[in-house]
């Protein structure tokens, strides 16, 4: 198994050390701690699997209620409070 430096993942990323530090920190991204933090391939595929679905996720975000609220104008919002009681 190839393990690979903090410096090596920065550089396949096109992040910084220390923003693959971060995610390390956050538990994005797994690590092994021997001396020093080295990444595994496998750690690494992981990391843009499942960052690829949260991006994927977030381009299609479900609509709740709030976000229909926000398009609603002044009298359209009163009316809707009216109906749920608030005045």
């Amino acid at each position: 198994m190839q393990l690979l430096k903090v410096k090596d993942v920065a550089s396949r990323l096109g992040h910084s050390a220390q923003t693959v530090r971060n995610l390390i920190a956050r538990g994005l991204l797994d690590c092994y701690r021997c001396p020093g933090v080295r990444i595994s391939e496998e750690q690494l595929t992981a990391y843009l699997t499942k960052a690829q679905r949260r991006n994927e996720t977030r381009k299609h975000p479900p609509r709740s209620a709030t976000q229909s609220i926000r398009h609603l104008d002044a009298d359209r919002l009163r009316e809707a409070w009216k109906e749920q009681g608030i005045d």
